[in-house]
């Protein structure tokens, strides 16, 4: 089984295919372009073929379909994608592999496990062939790995309860300041609590917008931070990149007299977290916060718990996540498991690493 990415270039551009990552095509499958290096008005159109038939056409950007591959036949197959401009200059992007249009039939699933990597000196460039995963106990066949050559969703879930008036001004240097180690392709979403929950930014690109979204927001009210966390969970489960969660509070779920609109707790967020795969980073500032439970929420999914005493340590937390960030890993295999609950999961560097952070165990629900 093997991938083939070809480009054509006719000009500078470049058109390159986003999603899928696996050269195993099977069932409804989304197919993600992207177009770069060149000017959205000179663009007549993009169509996408599936051995050489016309499956779909798009006159602007966004370039997202889902194709439901089990109407093609079994064995080799090939996605091109053409873009033409009024100039009659073309753009081409091509994809192999291989079709299973009964693939989803016999009860297999994607599974998605993020996967940090402390690096030393001889852990760079890492590529599929370095890891190796069991689950239960059973090596699995590896499909793919993205790492920080794909894009990156990240969610930050921030307090802006009355205590963290005084504390905002630091809180919101330390997020620009991790905001400035994405890359650009890297899409952030902020979501901030008091006794409520609330968007401050919708999912994105631009960092400089991020920043002005954020510095307008204000501090008030309680905290509702399990309502919040599993917010922000939620919202990761959409995503088939690269994901994080970052929790920034100064304090423990208190939600006073306020009425709890969401009804969740600690387990319901670890479990959410667990199942979909995305690891949680915890930062934690003062005498009010609960450390048992911050350090659960990261230590259970795969991310990292901060207990901060200082604004210098709140900054250095900021710039470690960013980096630990680049040093993320999403790896990707079928599993033909029937069983629904919790799978133990093992995954193992072929290569030196000071350490491997990831969640232990998956919930697999039915499908």
């Amino acid at each position: 089984m093997f991938i083939s990415l070809v480009f054509v270039f006719c000009f500078a551009g470049e058109l390159q295919f986003q999603e899928p990552q696996s050269p195993r095509f099977a069932g409804p499958t989304q197919v993600v372009l992207a177009l770069s290096g060149v000017q959205e008005d000179e663009l007549l159109g993009v169509e996408l073929f599936v051995n050489d038939e016309s499956v779909a056409y798009f006159e602007t950007a966004p370039f997202d379909t889902v194709i439901d591959f089990s109407r093609f036949a079994a064995g080799d197959i090939q996605l091109r994608a053409v873009a033409a401009f009024f100039d009659d200059r073309r753009l081409t992007a091509t994809m192999k592999g291989t079709n299973h249009p009964h693939f989803h039939e016999t009860d297999v699933r994607l599974v998605r496990v993020p996967i940090k990597v402390d690096r030393t000196r001889e852990t760079k460039a890492l590529g599929l062939k370095d890891f190796e995963l069991k689950e239960n106990g059973k090596q699995q066949k590896l499909e793919y790995l993205l790492d920080d050559n794909h894009p990156l969703d990240l969610v930050l879930v921030l307090d802006f309860s009355g205590s963290m008036e005084g504390r905002l001004p630091i809180v919101l240097r330390g997020v620009s300041n991790l905001l400035k180690r994405l890359h650009d392709r890297d899409r952030v979403q902020v979501v901030g609590f008091n006794h409520r929950v609330f968007e401050v930014s919708p999912p994105e690109t631009d960092k400089n917008l991020v920043r002005r979204r954020l510095f307008a927001a204000k501090a008030d009210g309680s905290t509702n931070l399990y309502g919040a966390v599993y917010s922000g969970i939620k919202l990761l489960t959409q995503s088939s990149q690269r994901r994080a969660l970052l929790v920034f509070t100064d304090g423990r779920h208190d939600l006073d007299d306020a009425p709890d609109l969401y009804e969740k707790g600690l387990t319901d967020c670890i479990d959410l977290a667990a199942r979909n795969g995305v690891p949680i980073y915890t930062l934690g500032v003062g005498g009010d916060t609960d450390p048992d439970i911050l350090s659960e929420l990261a230590l259970r999914t795969g991310g990292t718990y901060y207990d901060l005493k200082s604004g210098r340590q709140v900054r250095e937390a900021f710039d470690a996540i960013g980096g630990q960030l680049s040093d993320q890993y999403l790896l990707c295999y079928y599993t033909q498991s029937h069983f629904q609950g919790w799978h133990d999961i093992a995954v193992a560097l072929k290569r030196p690493a000071d350490a491997l952070r990831y969640p232990g165990r998956l919930y697999f629900a039915d499908k």
